[in-house]
């Protein structure tokens, strides 16, 4: 019986995992699995059902505080109780605590809807509730895992036994790019994990997108130049490198239009000081619907992603701007070389740089020899080549298959 859990976040809001979660469930129900999503996301909005059938086929869960409390003192959950003299469980108990209910409520989910897999995103989050059921039932447990081991390292090294719980209990290990799959070999754990790019819809973001209509919308011209900036709007994501991008460019009296567009966040308030300090060249758009997604990328020339850590595995801005056939100028950091080519489909800059940002910016505008677009057809192609999402569920559920 093909019955798999989804342990991790869905829509909404979006990011990486989300979108991917919603990619996979209705692809993995059109291949005849039965598929349930149990997602953790904190900042969901309050006014989500618990549980939601959706269009796709699929069940989502989506439990508050009160139903993780229902689950611990539910049948199943009373019938588990002696479990929690596991040593798994004895490791680290306190850390435990705040995931028993959570932990009941999986469970019950488990025996309700018969699960025979169970895929978990994020070591020290789902990973542990993964690997909980993985000791409780014997479910094959497939763990992704992302950058934190890079940005957390002294967390990760405090929580060891945790981390290696995870890692031992899982049967197969991803990440979503080579750079993020060594992070756990930085950690010292030899175990292997493969790389599965996190694929998009190369058909919903093409080069014959228009972004007229955004443009349009925000009272940009159409000849204009636009920089956009799709992403949450944090330090992390190097909005901050961006607002001083802009500033510098039209304190220089530069011709540019600057479009901020993603989930509200703590940098959203500078962003907007800015745009009020240039509100005929500065545009920012919070909270900006999925469905404009690949109108704004279609209405910027260039597409910047200045991420600042290691954290950073593979962006979706980086492979939705691309398949959009945008010029994608990113910094060097995380998993963005592995698929920016300096030069070639794109341009790399120092992370935590706006100056190295702004050279680079200045150097596309400076080109004679059109350089930007032989970037624009080159980006598109290499999406073509490795942001297929179709290549990409197919490989997961060949995993999945696999471990039946």
């Amino acid at each position: 019986m093909k019955n798999i859990l989804l342990i991790g976040n869905h829509p909404p809001p979006y990011g990486g995992v989300p979108v991917h979660i919603e990619q996979l469930a209705p692809f993995l129900v059109q291949r005849g699995w039965k598929v349930v999503v149990l997602s953790l996301m904190s900042q969901a909005p309050s006014d989500l059902p618990e549980v939601q059938e959706h269009p796709g086929g699929y069940t989502i869960y989506r439990p508050r505080l009160k139903h993780k409390a229902l689950a611990m003192f539910s049948p199943q959950g009373a019938m588990l109780a002696p479990l929690m003299a596991l040593p798994f469980l004895r490791k680290s108990l306190t850390t435990y605590l705040s995931h028993i209910g959570v932990g009941f409520y999986a469970r019950r989910l488990v025996r309700r809807h018969d699960i025979r897999i169970v895929s978990a995103y994020h070591v020290l989050t789902a990973g542990l509730l993964g690997a909980w059921l993985k000791h409780v039932t014997g479910i094959p447990l497939v763990t992704t895992i992302f950058g934190e081991a890079y940005r957390e390292r002294e967390l990760y090294s405090r929580l060891a036994k945790l981390v290696n719980d995870v890692v031992e209990s899982s049967d197969v290990l991803l990440s979503c790019s080579d750079h993020c799959a060594r992070s756990l070999s930085s950690l010292g754990y030899q175990k292997s994990v493969q790389t599965v790019i996190y694929g998009i819809d190369i058909d919903r973001f093409k080069p014959e997108n228009s972004g007229a209509e955004v443009r349009r919308s925000l009272g940009i011209p159409p000849s204009a130049l636009v920089i956009g900036f799709v992403a949450r709007m944090v330090r992390e994501m190097g909005l901050h490198v961006m607002l001083s991008l802009a500033k510098q460019m039209l304190e220089a009296g530069r011709p540019v239009h600057f479009l901020i567009a993603g989930t509200a966040g703590e940098l959203t308030a500078s962003a907007n000081q800015l745009h009020d300090e240039y509100p005929d060249k500065v545009h920012v758009t919070a909270n900006l619907s999925a469905d404009l997604l690949p109108k704004y990328y279609a209405a910027s020339d260039i597409v910047v992603v200045p991420s600042i850590n290691e954290r950073a595995c593979l962006g979706l801005a980086i492979a939705e701007a691309m398949a959009t056939g945008r010029t994608v100028v990113a910094s060097r950091v995380g998993g963005h070389p592995e698929v920016i080519t300096d030069q070639k489909n794109g341009l790399l800059v120092e992370p935590d740089s706006a100056e190295s940002l702004v050279s680079a910016i200045e150097t596309l505008l400076a080109d004679k020899t059109g350089l930007m677009e032989r970037l624009r057809s080159a980006s598109r192609q290499e999406a073509l080549a490795r942001f297929d999402m179709r290549d990409t569920l197919n490989r997961m559920e060949r995993i999945f298959c696999e471990l039946q």
